[in-house]
């Protein structure tokens, strides 16, 4: 078994672990709702303080998930510009301004994600599912079991 295998395998099984003990516990294991959706999505978790991207506590993980920062950072830059300059736009708006870089399900992670930790307003959320493909009307829902 290569290190790429070994350190996949056990990605895996911290992944496995984090979810059975979210499911069993919720919020009293010690982490979020938005942190558990991002880990069972396999989308790194970017809010999270655990690890840094750089320096002495670099995640070990990073480059297993399949959603990267560098790819959620793009994402989460163009919507805050956006938004900060009061630019709300609808789903289909995203879709179309990244184009072929990120592919509907990405965007609804990343989304889905940010929406959990509680980023942005709702002025926000409810432009962007105001006109949406129905897979992307779920972004703002409360998260369910099966989610993760």
């Amino acid at each position: 078994m290569g290190e790429k295998q070994l350190l996949m395998a056990l990605y895996e099984n911290r992944k496995q672990f984090l979810t059975v003990n979210f499911r069993i516990h919720g919020d009293k294991c010690g982490v979020g709702q938005s942190y558990m959706y991002a880990i069972s999505h396999d989308l790194y978790p970017f809010f999270s303080q655990e690890y840094s991207l750089e320096g002495d506590n670099q995640d070990p993980y990073s480059e297993c998930y399949k959603i990267s920062p560098d790819e959620i950072g793009e994402i989460l830059k163009y919507i805050d510009d956006e938004w900060l300059e009061g630019r709300l736009h609808t789903f289909y708006d995203l879709e179309q301004h990244f184009g072929s870089r990120f592919d509907r399900w990405t965007l609804i992670c990343v989304l889905r994600y940010c929406y959990l930790d509680g980023r942005f307003d709702d002025s926000l959320w409810e432009k962007l599912v105001e006109w949406a493909p129905s897979e992307a009307k779920s972004i703002t829902r409360e998260l369910n079991d099966w989610e993760i």
